[in-house]
C-alpha cells in the first residue's frame, strides 16, 4: 500500500520485492493491491508469478464464479471483490488507462512481463478499442484500434529500440523521432521504460525492433 500510495522511495523497491516473493497475508481483496505495487515497481514479471500462484486453485475450479477467501469453505463463492487481478491485467499488462474522464483519451503503456501475446478489447463511450500485442526476443507489436486520442507507448525492457515502424512508416530510428507533422501522429519523448507517441483516432500497427 505504501508503494500504490505513493509513500515508498524506489530505493526501497527492491527490499519490497524481496519481502513480497516470501510473505503471502493479504486477503484475495487486497492482494490486487499487492500486484499494482509489485507493477508500480516495473516488477510484471514477479506480479504475474504471484497471481498464478495466488489465484491458482480459483482458476482451477469446476466453479466460474470467484470465491470470497483463498478456500470456499466459510464465505461468499461468487464474490466481485476477488476480480482484481482482472483490473491489473487491463491496466498494466495490456497497459490501458484512461487519461481523461470518460475515457475521453488513454494512455497505453504496456507492463507485458513474460507475456508473449495480449489481446484486449475495451467498451468506451465512443466505441470499442481493440487492442493485439506480441513480443518476441526481437520484436515488439502493437495493433490498435481506438476510437479516441491515445498515448502509446512502445516498451524497452532495458534494451535499446532501433527502430519503430507504424503503419509502415519509419518513426524512430538510432535514437531519434522521424515522426511527421500530419498532426495524426507525435512523438512525445521516451524515459527508461517507453518510447511515447501520442496518436489520434484510428487504426494503428506499431513495430519495434530491439537492438542486439
Amino acid at each position: 500500500m505504501a508503494v500504490v500510495a505513493g509513500l515508498a522511495e524506489p530505493g526501497y523497491y527492491p527490499a519490497i520485492q524481496k519481502v513480497l516473493k516470501t510473505e503471502y497475508h493479504a486477503s484475495p481483496y487486497m492482494e490486487k493491491y499487492v500486484l499494482e505495487g509489485l507493477c508500480l515497481m516495473n516488477a510484471p514479471e514477479q506480479a504475474l508469478e504471484r497471481m498464478k500462484l495466488r489465484y491458482d486453485k480459483q482458476i482451477a475450479s469446476e466453479l466460474s464464479t470467484l470465491w470470497e477467501g483463498w478456500e470456499i469453505e466459510g464465505g461468499s463463492y461468487n464474490h466481485g471483490w476477488s476480480g482484481g487481478p482482472l483490473t491489473i491485467l487491463s491496466q498494466y499488462m495490456a497497459g490501458i488507462s484512461p487519461l481523461k474522464t470518460g475515457f475521453a483519451e488513454v494512455s497505453i503503456l504496456p507492463q507485458m512481463g513474460d507475456l508473449r501475446e495480449i489481446m484486449s478489447v475495451v467498451s468506451l463511450p465512443q466505441g470499442l478499442m481493440d487492442l493485439k500485442l506480441k513480443r518476441s526476443e526481437n520484436r515488439f507489436q502493437m495493433n490498435l484500434k481506438t476510437p479516441v486520442k491515445a498515448l502509446i507507448g512502445i516498451p524497452k525492457r532495458g534494451t535499446d529500440v532501433s527502430l519503430i515502424n507504424v503503419n509502415n512508416t519509419p518513426v524512430y530510428k538510432e535514437k531519434k523521432s522521424m515522426a511527421g507533422e500530419s498532426g495524426k501522429i507525435e512523438f512525445i519523448g521516451e524515459d527508461e521504460h517507453w518510447i511515447r507517441f501520442a496518436v489520434e483516432s484510428g487504426e494503428w500497427n506499431c513495430s519495434a525492433d530491439i537492438a542486439q
